[in-house]
């Protein structure tokens, strides 16, 4: 993958990073904008995430990202972890719940949750198993 990406020549800076591992090889401010598509879902804590993001996204930029939605549930366990779990193909998926997710925001200000918006998977971007979830799109701006 980056290989094709190199190939577009779109990039300044092109690195292979776990990005679980903090703090991320960049100075405060650096970026303009982080975008973290499709990835979210394999990891169960996404507090480093959103803490180096704050860290590094400038004033006035942008943290996007993707997260699969937990389906609705009811009752007094609906709300009572920060996610849910799935097992597809022998992988974990995790389902981040929206109030996790604003937690972290407020955690880790000055973040403003400025979209959240249900959609399903594009066609090309299915797992088996995965075709019919939903995923979470939410844009957040670092505000100062």
């Amino acid at each position: 993958m980056l290989n094709v990406c190199r190939s577009k020549g779109i990039s300044a800076d092109l690195r292979q990073l776990d990005i679980r591992t903090t703090p991320w090889p960049y100075p405060e401010g650096y970026f303009d904008h982080v975008i973290a598509c499709g990835m979210l879902l394999f990891l169960d804590d996404l507090a480093p995430v959103f803490q180096e993001a704050a860290r590094v996204v400038r004033a006035r930029g942008l943290f996007a990202f993707t997260t699969k939605a937990p389906l609705p549930e009811h009752g007094p366990e609906a709300h009572s972890s920060k996610y849910l779990t799935d097992v597809i193909g022998g992988v974990t998926i995790f389902s981040h719940r929206k109030a996790y997710l604003e937690e972290l925001m407020l955690t880790f200000r000055p973040f403003l949750l400025i979209r959240y918006q249900l959609a399903p998977m594009a066609e090309h971007t299915q797992i088996q198993g995965l075709a019919s979830v939903a995923e979470c799109v939410v844009g957040v701006e670092r505000v100062q």
